[in-house]
């Protein structure tokens, strides 16, 4: 035996139409709120992280995420208020860094980030003249790290201001 949907009045819901706007409005603001909870969007405005982003490029970071090495972050200037720099965890606490002519060393092991590292400056910087392109022997103090533009000679980093 077969029956044979036809809607009428029995059948459709009876719940007022406030009632269902009101649902919808509170679903979208709650998820508006959980989504700016948990996310961020953030401009690309320098070149610090040429080749992989480029000035204009729009990202979207999650803000509880267990940061990692080569993890890309957004940080406040510890130098200059209001100021943010996009830079890549290179380095977590208790690592010892290095760089040596433009190579960075993490515990005495060259530095890989998964990413290519733009350099397109052949000079090359004494420690003694500038920390771009070498540095001494640091170990990154606990609860800290070491970040580092993908465009090594272009990023304003923690070679500059230290580890945060």
């Amino acid at each position: 035996m077969y029956s044979i949907y036809r809607p009428d009045d029995k059948n459709k819901d009876k719940t007022p139409v406030i009632f269902r706007i009101i649902f919808l409005a509170s679903g979208m603001l709650v998820g508006f709120l959980l989504l700016r909870i948990f996310f961020t969007s953030y401009k690309v405005t320098d070149i610090s992280m040429e080749p992989t982003y480029k000035p204009g490029d729009y990202i979207i970071l999650f803000k509880l995420f267990k940061t990692d090495a080569n993890t890309p972050v957004v940080i406040k200037s510890p130098l200059e208020d209001g100021k943010f720099y996009f830079c890549r965890i290179a380095a977590k606490s208790g690592d010892s860094i290095q760089l040596i002519n433009k190579e960075l060393f993490i515990n005495d092991e060259q530095y890989q980030p998964g990413v290519k590292i733009n350099s397109t400056d052949v000079r090359i910087f004494s420690s003694d003249f500038s920390t771009r392109d070498n540095t001494e022997k640091i170990k990154v103090p606990e609860k800290q790290v070491f970040v580092i533009g993908d465009n090594i000679d272009r990023s304003y980093d923690s070679r500059f201001f230290g580890t945060i």
